[in-house]
């Protein structure tokens, strides 16, 4: 899966559980922008793992992250959940 397609995916996650945002996702958009505290942060994570088919083996996040952020989440993770790693 292509980054811009893990990122589309993502965005439309977001969207479709907290709605349309004022402004438009980009990658830079942070947790903050969205107006998502750390509780809505988790559930999302969770979202993230039943979406896309993984379980996430760390959850480290910088504080307040951008969606790009989770995007490399999302790829190092897939990754993992290849077989052979």
């Amino acid at each position: 899966m292509q980054t811009t397609d893990i990122f589309e995916a993502l965005s439309a996650l977001v969207v479709e559980r907290y709605g349309t945002p004022a402004t438009p996702l980009e990658p830079g958009t942070r947790q903050s922008d969205l107006a998502i505290d750390s509780i809505l942060m988790l559930d999302l994570l969770m979202d993230i793992e039943d979406r896309f088919g993984f379980r996430f083996r760390s959850m480290e996040l910088p504080r307040d992250p951008a969606l790009s952020d989770l995007v490399a989440l999302i790829e190092s993770s897939l990754a993992a959940a290849r077989p052979g790693h």
